[in-house]
Parts: C-alpha cells; structure tokens; sequence
C-alpha cells in the first residue's frame, strides 16, 4: 500500500511568509467593515443589522468566529428564502474582505516572501512519488505561492454546498537555460497550465 502524507496547515505556516495571525488579522477584519459599513457595497440588510453589528463590537470574537456564527444563522434561516439569501450575501463579501485583506499583504510583502520561500524546499521530498493532501482554512494564497515556487502541481477543492463543489487546478514549470538545449541564443518561456470544473452529486 502506497504510503499517504497530509498536512494540517494553520495560520502559523502563512506566518512565516509575512502573514498576520488570527488576533492581528481579526483587528483588521473589524476595522475595514465599520469603516465601509455605510457604503452601497458593505451596507447590512435591517432585518439582520442588529445581530451582525453585536457580532462585530464583540471583542471575545475573532473573525473566524464571527463568520462562523454567520454560517449559523444561515443555518436557522434556511425555511426563510429572503433572510437566507440576505446571510448568504453577507457571508460572500466578508469571506471576500478576509481575501483581499491578505491579497494586500501579499502584494506588499512580496520581496520579503520571496526571501524566505527557501525555508519551504523541503516540503518537495513528500511530492516526488504520491500525491499530498493539504489540509488548510487559511483564506491567504501561501500554499500557491510555494507550490508555485517548487513546481509542484497543485489542485485545490472547495466545497460550496453539500453536493456541490469546485475544483482548481494549476502547475507551473520554469524553463531556465537547460531547455534551450544547444542554442544559447533561444528564448524559451515559463509554462503554466490551469484547469477548473464544477462537480455536482446526488
């Protein structure tokens, strides 16, 4: 029997790369959602206003928290079409807020990231011969960013309702100067491939 690795990967890997943890990322969380509660995009239904601005003002809450009792009331609204959509719609754009928070941090911790993808080489070993199944919450792209790195081919799939779910799918080579062959002149680019599907049982 083929030997099985997986990895259960927590805000501490993402760390390493420039990430903030779950106290640091909470206070970021809440402060961008009052800033921009007022505004068309952000603005909360009446009808659930009361609930979602105690969750927010809650300071025993870290924002995982938060969207996870937002996935309760999901839960206790689903006889309620409106309300149900009304929390759903809620749940996409702070789920959203989440991603472009550590998009941004990303994109401005970039030199510093790419100074310390070394520190991950070693996770290559795991890959040569099985498949490894990562196991991870995060909403950061660090797990990309360092299959990407290692060239390791990546896919990814995320359960969007009970039989409903997406999968994606990248790989990433770096040609370099071995596939210039003998011809030192050519120009050779870097190949990426990505491939995605709905999958939906019953």
């Amino acid at each position: 029997m083929d030997e099985k690795i997986g990895f259960l990967i927590g805000a501490g890997a993402s760390y390493e790369l420039g990430l903030p943890l779950v106290d640091e990322l909470t206070m970021e969380f809440k402060k961008a959602l009052c800033r921009t509660k007022e505004t068309p995009y952000y603005k909360v239904p009446k009808e659930i206003e009361p609930i979602v601005f105690s969750l927010l003002q809650d300071n025993n809450l870290n924002y995982e928290d938060v969207i996870g009792r937002i996935e309760v009331e999901i839960q206790r609204c689903r006889g309620n079409d409106e309300l149900y959509q009304k929390w759903n719609a809620l749940l996409a754009k702070y789920l959203e807020t989440v991603f472009f928070l550590l998009l941004e941090r990303h994109y401005k911790n970039k030199t510093f990231i790419c100074e310390r993808l070394d520190l991950f080489k070693p996770l290559k070993e795991y890959c040569t011969k099985n498949p490894v199944w990562i196991f991870s919450l995060n909403h950061d792209l660090s797990i990309e960013v360092v299959a990407k790195y290692l060239e390791i081919d990546l896919i990814g799939t995320y359960k969007i309702t009970n039989n409903l779910s997406y999968m994606v799918g990248m790989g990433y080579l770096f040609t370099g100067d071995y596939f210039k062959g003998f011809d030192d002149s050519s120009e050779v680019n870097d190949n990426f491939i990505l491939i995605n599907k709905l999958t939906l049982t019953f």
